[in-house]
């Protein structure tokens, strides 16, 4: 992304973030699990045209801090959104959460409704039971299974495959990238110290999917209609316990609709958000 990385303070700890500036309306990205900011950049150049952009690395992830020993959890991350939108000082804005950046920005938006205008999740996770195969990832003896298996390129390879529809798109770059992010001891630590702590990261466990009755903004849902890891069925699941809310499901779609129909994506959320729906089709194709 030709965007200049910059860094921000909060709960203590260095955060990478990009900002596209200027004086247009406001939008926050987050990222899901085991990711960062450029599970957006194929939409970013088209966003800057509409909003200013602000798209930031989770704690534990991508170039921002991996603190060992923090414990991280739902109320610990939309916390440090917060922070972070009170800093930039750019007032109330919409906020997309893909996957678990989808938990977050739900939490964020029951903890500090003056901050968040509109809500977009995309493939959220947090309205199914937990498999019984990820709570057996909690317990200590796994975690030195765990932690050598996600750095694995075979691994990674076969995990993108369930990510992505479209193979196409999985190029040894995006390969490359996604070694190169797991391959980071202190990301390892993150993934594993988040997943031994799942209760805290569990909508339903912290008590916060009782308490998604109290959004009364607006919310778009989007959903790819093959998400092998998030199962399209939740998507109306989110849609009937989330108020004022849309949903849209994106034909020929995995668990990133962002990045495998971006075109798709940004007429969605266009639509949603009132704004003039432009050629989008048109500039990918040149690409």
């Amino acid at each position: 992304m030709n965007y200049s990385s910059q860094y921000i303070t909060l709960g203590g700890y260095s955060h990478h973030y990009i900002d596209t500036g200027g004086d247009k309306p406001p939008i926050l990205l987050l990222h899901g699990f085991a990711s960062d900011i450029d599970v957006y950049i194929r939409v970013i150049p088209e966003l800057t045209k509409t909003y200013r952009v602000l798209a930031i690395d989770s704690l534990g992830f991508g170039k921002t801090a991996k603190p060992t020993g923090e414990t991280y959890s739902l109320t610990l991350y939309a916390k440090l959104m917060a922070e972070f939108i009170d800093k930039i000082n750019v007032g109330k804005m919409m906020v997309v959460g893909h996957s678990m950046g989808g938990k977050i920005a739900m939490v964020l938006s029951i903890l500090f409704p003056h901050l968040v205008s509109k809500l977009v999740l995309v493939d959220t996770d947090g309205f199914f039971k937990v498999p019984f195969f990820m709570q057996l990832g909690s317990l200590k003896l796994m975690k030195p299974i765990i932690f050598k298996l996600i750095g694995s390129r075979k691994f990674i390879t076969q995990t993108l495959k369930s990510v992505y529809v479209n193979h196409a798109l999985i190029t040894e770059e995006l390969i490359d990238r996604n070694v190169e992010m797991v391959a980071d001891p202190a990301t390892r630590e993150a993934m594993v110290s988040m997943n031994a702590n799942y209760y805290l990261n569990d909508l339903t466990r912290t008590g916060y999917r009782k308490r998604l009755s109290e959004l009364k903004l607006p919310i778009l849902i989007i959903w790819g209609d093959t998400d092998k890891f998030v199962a399209t069925k939740y998507a109306a699941v989110a849609h009937r316990e989330l108020p004022n809310s849309q949903l849209v499901i994106i034909k020929h779609c995995g668990h990133v609709p962002q990045y495998e129909k971006p075109e798709a994506f940004l007429q969605a959320l266009e639509s949603f958000a009132g704004t003039t729906v432009s050629n989008h089709q048109a500039a990918f194709d040149r690409k």
